[in-house]
C-alpha cells in the first residue's frame, strides 16, 4: 500500500475547504485586479483565471478565507466559530471566586503556554470577531502565543493578523471592554532534534497530519465566456451575505449604544447624487445583497444596507461615473440595525423615440436612439 493510497483513504471523508467562484470580484466584474488571495497563499497554490482555483499545493492553512474581501474560500467550520465554542464553554464553567477564567491559543510555530491551549494553523486565521466574542463573554483574559512571524513561511498571516488586533482595540475602546485582557506573547517554538520513527508509526504519522487537513472542493464553475463589463447573469443569481458580518452583528448585538467611530475598516457607502446615472452596475455586482434597485412611480430608487455590506468596494471600483465612495467613520448601531436606508433618488422619463425608460438628466432622447439619428443607415 503506498503512501498515496493512505493519504486518499485518510482525507475521504474529510470536509474542508470550498470555493463559491461566483463570489469572488473578478468573476462579478472582470476589469477587477483584485488579487489577495493569491498574495498571502504561502504555497502559491491558488490560480486566477476569471476566478480562482486551488491546485494540490495547497496544505489548508485557511489565510485565503480570511483576506478575501468577498469570501469566495469557506471551511466546514471555521477557525472563529471553533475557538467561540470553547469561549463560550469556559465563560459558563464555574470555577473559585478569585481565579481568572483565561483562555490561551497559539500558533503552529509557536509553544503553547499551557496544556490545555488551542492551536490553530496561524494567528492570522483570528478575526476580530473571535476577540471580540472573548472580550463580550465575561472571561478574564485571552492569550495569543505566536512563533517566529518574519522566518514563517506563513509570514503574511501576522498581517492579517494585526489588521484583526487593530480593529478588536478600536472595538474594545468603543464598547466599554476594558476589564478584558488580551496579551499577545512571543513564544518561538524550540527546534528539536528530529525523532526516529518506526515504519507504523511513519504511516500513522502521515494519516493523522491528513486528517487534520480538508479535502478542497470547488463550487460553482466560471462560464468560459464572460461579458466584457458585468456578468450580471452571475451577479443576480449570487446574493449572500457574509458569514463574518453576520457573526459580527450578532456579537454588537450584545451592545446597543449609538457608536460612531473611526480607525474600523468599514464605511459607510456614499452615493454622489447628482452625477449618478442610475445604471444599476453597482446593484449587480455587489455580493451580498446590500444594495437594491427599486422604482417608485417616476424615480429609481437605490437602498443601501450598512448591516450587509462589507466595504469589499466592488461598487466603488464597476461604477462607470465614479459616484461611489466610502467614508472613513463606522457607524455600528446603523451596522447592527439592519436598517435599509435610501443613497440615490433618480428622476426617470420615457424616450420620445422608442420609450425606453431614461434618467431626465440623460434628455428626453436615449443613447441609441440618438446614434440612430446620426446613422447613415438610419437616415
Amino acid at each position: 500500500m503506498t503512501v498515496g493510497l493512505l493519504i486518499n483513504l485518510a482525507s475521504s471523508d474529510a470536509q474542508g475547504l470550498s470555493i463559491s467562484t461566483e463570489l469572488c470580484k473578478r468573476v462579478r466584474f472582470r476589469q477587477s485586479d483584485c488579487q489577495q488571495c493569491v498574495d498571502i497563499c504561502p504555497e502559491h497554490a491558488i490560480e486566477l483565471d476569471f476566478g480562482p482555483s486551488i491546485n494540490d499545493k495547497c496544505t489548508q492553512c485557511g489565510l485565503c478565507v480570511n483576506v478575501c474581501p468577498t469570501e469566495v474560500f469557506s471551511e466546514a467550520k471555521s477557525t472563529d466559530v471553533y475557538l467561540l465554542e470553547k469561549i463560550h464553554a469556559l465563560a459558563i464553567e464555574p470555577v473559585p471566586a478569585k481565579a481568572k477564567k483565561s483562555i490561551h491559543v497559539h500558533c503552529q510555530a509557536a509553544e503553547s503556554a499551557l496544556k490545555g491551549s488551542h492551536k490553530v494553523t496561524c494567528l492570522g486565521n483570528l478575526t476580530e470577531n473571535v476577540l471580540l466574542g472573548a472580550g463580550l463573554s465575561g472571561i478574564d483574559e485571552m492569550v495569543l502565543a505566536k512563533g517566529e512571524c518574519a522566518k514563517c513561511h506563513m509570514a503574511q498571516g501576522e498581517k492579517l493578523f494585526s489588521h484583526a488586533l487593530q480593529t478588536f482595540k478600536t472595538l474594545k475602546q468603543s464598547l466599554g471592554l476594558e476589564a478584558f485582557a488580551l496579551r499577545v506573547e512571543d513564544r518561538p517554538k524550540q527546534k528539536k532534534p528530529p525523532e526516529k520513527l518506526s515504519r507504523r508509526e511513519f504511516f500513522s504519522h502521515i494519516i493523522d497530519n491528513v486528517r487534520e487537513r480538508s479535502e478542497t472542493s470547488v463550487g460553482t464553475a466560471v462560464p468560459s465566456i464572460l461579458p466584457h463589463y458585468v456578468n450580471e447573469a452571475i451577479n443576480q443569481q449570487t446574493k449572500q451575505p457574509s458569514t463574518r458580518r453576520t457573526l459580527l452583528r450578532e456579537l454588537l448585538h450584545a451592545r446597543q449604544a449609538d457608536i460612531s467611530t473611526e480607525h474600523l475598516p468599514w464605511g459607510i457607502m456614499q452615493v454622489d447624487e447628482e452625477n449618478c446615472i442610475g445604471c444599476g452596475i453597482c446593484v449587480a455586482v455587489c455580493p451580498t445583497g446590500a444594495l437594491i434597485k427599486e422604482y417608485e412611480g417616476d424615480q429609481l430608487v437605490r437602498t443601501y444596507n450598512s448591516a450587509l455590506c462589507t466595504s469589499c468596494s466592488l461598487c466603488q471600483e464597476a461604477c462607470p461615473q465614479q459616484v461611489i465612495d466610502f467614508s472613513a467613520a463606522t457607524d455600528l448601531q446603523e451596522m447592527v440595525t439592519d436598517n435599509p436606508r435610501v443613497v440615490a433618488r433618480i428622476d426617470l422619463n420615457a424616450c420620445l423615440i422608442c420609450g425606453e425608460i431614461i434618467p431626465v438628466k440623460e434628455g428626453t432622447i436615449c443613447t441609441t436612439c440618438e446614434k440612430r439619428q446620426i446613422s447613415p443607415a438610419f437616415i
